[in-house]
């Protein structure tokens, strides 16, 4: 097996939605609405490109919590905000008051539901998911957002969602033809954990447990390159990767595997690890590409005569 390369870019700009708030019987100025869900572009088998979100893919709701102090009740708990023929809505709506002007907090989440027990802390300005699940069984893009806004002024809430994820896949060439890749594994140290987003938007993980392994669907291997499902895994700090599959080429079967170690992997980033199959790997006589001699200069045959056709 030859040696594996990583690759990593980070997720490109956030780029802004349209969007409008819906109108209800209470005075439109006084209701506190939510407007423009950002998010980075990226973060089932593998997760699938539909639900990758970012410019132009943005999830169908996201939940919030929010308070203008830092009592025991929540003035927005775990709310679920839905997206509505271009309007964010959520119910039952609250009323925005003047005499709390500048001291709202609000900050939001977007995952699949019940994974992870999501908490704000107002006085730090936080949001916490613990017990966050990123296994095999548990592929979803994990956003995470603090809002700038304290309502100094009505207008509304916009959240600028990163992804709290790490995203891998495997990208397989082949020298000798078309090799079909199946029951293609790899293993992580952790695939639980805890996560805060800060005021300054830094995500940190912690408590990272729980082993996993990721199975992928049955792709080839080409000359050109051919690419595994992409899998999100929780952020974490020198991790030992486990590779293996089964490799099949005109009836031949070889059972391959690689170990990739000292691997970091942070929030928003996508990790791209590449190798090629030989001839060699496979146990098959394989073909190098070939020389060809030369052709000689030109020798001087000297002057043709010519003379009248007719």
């Amino acid at each position: 097996m030859k040696r594996i390369y990583l690759f990593a870019a980070v997720t490109a700009i956030v780029l802004a939605a349209c969007t409008k708030t819906e109108t209800t019987s209470i005075s439109e100025g006084n209701l506190i609405k939510f407007d423009n869900a950002f998010v980075g572009n990226p973060t089932k088998a593998g997760l699938d490109q539909e639900n990758q979100f970012g410019t132009g893919n943005l999830p169908d709701k996201f939940y919030v919590y929010g308070s203008f102090d830092n009592s025991s009740s929540l003035l927005f708990e775990n709310v679920t905000v839905s997206q509505s023929n271009g309007s964010w809505v959520y119910s039952p709506v609250k009323q925005w008051e003047f005499n709390h002007a500048g001291n709202y907090k609000f900050v939001a989440y977007h995952s699949a539901e019940g994974n992870g027990s999501p908490a704000f802390d107002y006085d730090s300005k936080n949001i916490t998911v613990s017990g966050y699940n990123s296994d095999n069984d548990h592929q979803s893009d994990f956003l995470l957002a603090v809002s700038d806004e304290s309502l100094l002024k009505n207008i509304p809430i916009s959240f600028s969602f990163k992804h709290a994820l790490s995203m891998i896949k495997f990208t397989l060439t082949s020298t000798i033809g078309d090799i079909k890749i199946t029951e293609f594994k790899v293993s992580v140290p952790a695939s639980v954990g805890d996560v805060t987003m800060n005021d300054a938007d830094a995500i940190t993980w912690s408590g990272q447990k729980t082993g996993a392994t990721y199975t992928a669907a049955e792709f080839n291997a080409t000359t050109a390159g051919g690419a595994s499902d992409e899998f999100v895994i929780i952020p974490q700090d020198d991790a030992e990767l486990g590779i293996t599959f089964k490799a099949t080429i005109d009836g031949i079967e070889k059972n391959l595997k690689a170990n990739i170690t000292s691997q970091s992997f942070e929030p928003g980033l996508r990790y791209n690890y590449t190798t090629t199959i030989t001839g060699a790997d496979m146990d098959v006589i394989e073909f190098t590409e070939p020389t060809v001699e030369p052709w000689p200069d030109y020798g001087d045959n000297g002057n043709v005569d010519l003379v009248p056709a007719n």
